[in-house]
């Protein structure tokens, strides 16, 4: 009884306010849907390219202070060099965003390449803060998956990167049409892009695979380093397999894989039948 009486008094004292710190509401910041004209005025800025030059923040992919670091030096080099200007290319469109204080995260979507040296352009997710008409960018998201063909996508664990690799296939690309292309992300970043197709001084595409059937990771050598194996079907229909061999980057430059035509073709004449089975079983026998 005693124990229900002081309980009963604090409670008392509490509803009237005696001896109690005054209490404030701690603000708390909410997400909020961007409407359209936001959506629109941010659109604007991204495709005026000068002076502030954004299109290299939306074209690059990021997350660090160290990448960012390196698209402002860029960024320096191109008002240095009014040359590069002419270079540059590419427009976006904001489809929807959020907004939580002054952190914006934008989905946005590329409605012309904006770089000249590649076949895919991902949808991606832009974070930045914004202050007036300054824009501060914090990261630069890339959707690979999306637009690729899943049902044969690929993810390894491999020895030479920390994270998770994927391989993204490419076999349905308007402006490339017979060709396919692997995107290598790791971490969810592209390091590489695999080409399956080579061309004669006639530009005929041969030695290739159009469409994936399989593929895996394979050291079969031994000796520490991915190699990998793709099987499928050439533009012709016909049954092929590339190998591709892992080559370990360093500081200058990223690591990359290249195709052994020799071995890819030899593998293709050894066997009775070009399925993963087969193929992994004459490396195998090379040993």
């Amino acid at each position: 009884m005693k124990k229900k009486g002081i309980v009963a008094i604090g409670l008392l004292l509490s509803l009237i306010g005696c001896g109690n710190t005054p209490t404030t509401a701690i603000d708390k910041e909410t997400t909020v849907e961007l409407s359209q004209e936001e959506l629109a005025s941010i659109e604007n800025d991204f495709n005026e390219y000068q002076p502030n030059f954004y299109i290299e923040y939306l074209s690059s992919e990021f997350d660090t202070e160290s990448e960012i670091k390196d698209i402002e030096e860029t960024i320096e080099f191109i008002k240095d060099d009014p040359s590069e200007i002419k270079s540059l290319c590419g427009k976006y469109k904001c489809v929807s965003g959020t907004k939580e204080g002054d952190l914006y995260k934008v989905h946005v979507e590329v409605v012309e390449g904006d770089n000249w040296s590649e076949v895919v352009f991902p949808p991606r997710d832009v974070t930045f803060k914004k202050e007036n008409d300054s824009y501060k960018f914090v990261s630069n998201i890339f959707d690979w998956a999306l637009g690729s063909n899943l049902e044969v996508a690929y993810e390894v664990e491999m020895p030479e990167l920390k994270g998770a690799t994927n391989f993204y296939v490419y076999d349905n690309l308007e402006d490339f049409p017979n060709e396919s292309f692997i995107y290598a992300v790791n971490n969810g970043k592209k390091f590489d892009r695999l080409l399956l197709h080579e061309y004669t001084d006639d530009n005929e595409i041969i030695n290739d695979i159009y469409k994936v059937r399989d593929m895996e990771a394979y050291d079969y050598n031994a000796d520490g380093t991915t190699d990998l194996i793709i099987v499928g079907t050439d533009h012709k229909g016909e049954d092929n397999v590339l190998i591709f061999h892992y080559e370990t980057g360093d500081e200058s430059m990223e690591g990359y894989f290249y195709e052994d035509s020799e071995l890819s073709e030899s593998l293709a004449q050894s066997v009775d039948e070009i399925t993963m089975e087969n193929i992994k079983k004459a490396l195998d026998s090379m040993k």
